[in-house]
């Protein structure tokens, strides 16, 4: 999380254009009210350093893993898709650190540790 600036949000409008979304690079940015949240890769963090440097970061998490849910287009009209998968992770011990919703996809951002136990668990309830 950074804090909002203009000129912060300027700059990572020009980065969003060179990351490489084909070769499954992943470059997320959310613009809230009082700050800004990246979503990167490790190769995409390089890029992103130094246009952040001199901007002041309230919180950064590592070793996050992104599991993307892809829902059919009827899923717009479900209620209780997100409750229910936010549920069984939560009593199965598994902390989102994230959540992000571009319906029909959520994406949702585990510890890299958990990250295969989230994919059996989700795996499950898609049964």
């Amino acid at each position: 999380d950074l804090v909002k600036e203009k000129e912060l949000v300027q700059r990572l409008s020009k980065i969003v254009s060179t990351i490489n979304y084909d070769r499954g690079d992943t470059l997320k940015v959310v613009v809230g009210s009082g700050s800004v949240k990246l979503f990167l890769d490790q190769d995409n963090e390089k890029v992103v350093k130094d246009l952040i440097a001199e901007f002041k970061i309230k919180h950064r998490l590592v070793h996050i893993s992104e599991v993307s849910l892809l829902f059919p287009d009827e899923a717009i009209n479900t209620k209780g898709i997100i409750s229910t998968v936010t549920q069984e992770l939560t009593l199965n011990d598994i902390i989102i650190t994230e959540m992000i919703t571009a319906t029909p996809e959520l994406i949702v951002y585990v510890k890299e540790d958990f990250v295969l136990k989230t994919y059996e668990i989700l795996k499950r309830l898609g049964k």
